[in-house]
């Protein structure tokens, strides 16, 4: 059985070692930071200052412990210039010399942003986190649920 709750504030870190886990094979991230190193601190900026609106970061758990996190914006939401601020010390401190190489990224993803970014680690096959978002947050909102997790990038933006 699977239990998704919002997290608290102070689960950043729990949020960014999850996704970093969900994410850890990912071709974008890899394309971001080829060695892994910063993954876990660049989740942890992003649950703590960029998608940071109240309520809006998810933790599936299971019988052994976290599965998968969710981080969404709800509409219209944007980011203090306080949080950017913050935001982009931690992704300096953590990315090191690939901050530009996320920053194409982010800069598609704000073209056609999906409206929720869900990781869900790798051994989370069976019980499957994304039906207890659904249940939990999603089903009251939509009528059907996706999870998707970044959309395809273009070999351009890897030039």
């Amino acid at each position: 059985m699977v239990e998704v709750r919002t997290g608290r504030k102070d689960e950043a870190r729990l949020l960014g070692e999850v996704l970093a886990r969900a994410f850890a094979d990912d071709p974008v991230i890899r394309w971001i930071l080829p060695d892994g190193r910063g993954m876990t601190g660049m989740f942890v900026t992003l649950a703590r200052h960029t998608h940071a609106a109240p309520g809006t970061a998810e933790i599936a758990y299971g019988e052994n412990g976290p599965l998968g996190a969710a981080l969404w914006d709800p509409p219209g939401y944007a980011a203090s210039g306080w949080r950017t601020a913050c935001a982009v010390v931690g992704f300096v401190r953590s990315m090191r010399g690939r901050v530009r190489y996320g920053q194409i990224v982010d800069d598609l993803l704000r073209k056609e942003r999906p409206p929720s970014r869900t990781g869900t680690s790798p051994r989370s096959v069976r019980p499957n986190p994304a039906r207890a978002w659904a249940a939990h947050c999603c089903a009251p909102v939509w009528s059907a649920a996706t999870v998707s997790a970044c959309p395809p990038i273009s070999k351009a933006a890897t030039k």
